[in-house]
């Protein structure tokens, strides 16, 4: 089982989705850092730690980190970069939808993935349904979600000739 740090986005991604029980069936750990977890949580009001999710706080060397990115990538919030120096710091893949953080991760070459690579993988593992795999997406799609059209296009198909 590998681990992964996950981001807001794709918390409230598989929420609106909802898929958020399922996500922590995946066979991997889910970690974030405590400030996107109070974020998250205090958005939503939901005790992820309850479903599995490790909430790592950081050191003083790693929020020095954080400051001193934030002065190159005004754009990129705290609990972004905090996210961004764990899954550095623990050599692990990021789960991100935000388009900032993606170039930033790309840019440190961070192994990064998004949304629909979690709903591969839990339709992969036979965690949920491609029927189900469509309606969480379609969902997601109606809440204007922050997805990349084409490729949500390419996984209905997809999912729709796996039923």
């Amino acid at each position: 089982m590998g681990s992964l740090v996950i981001d807001n986005t794709v918390l409230v991604d598989i929420e609106k989705g909802n898929l958020l029980s399922r996500l922590f069936i995946c066979p991997y750990s889910f970690i974030t850092t405590d400030l996107v977890y109070n974020e998250f949580k205090r958005r939503n009001n939901m005790d992820l730690v309850k479903y599995g999710l490790n909430v790592e706080g950081l050191s003083g060397s790693h929020i020095r980190q954080i400051y001193e990115l934030r002065q190159q990538y005004p754009k990129l919030s705290i609990p972004d970069l905090s996210i961004f120096v764990l899954a550095k710091y623990k050599h692990i893949a990021l789960l991100t939808g935000d388009k900032n953080l993606r170039i930033l991760a790309r840019k440190e070459g961070l192994s990064l993935h998004g949304t629909l690579w979690v709903m591969d993988e839990m339709v992969k593992n036979k965690i949920i349904s491609p029927k189900t795999a469509i309606e969480s997406l379609s969902l997601m799609l109606e809440q204007q979600r922050f997805l990349p059209k084409e490729e949500c296009i390419k996984r209905i198909k997809k999912w729709s000739r796996m039923k």
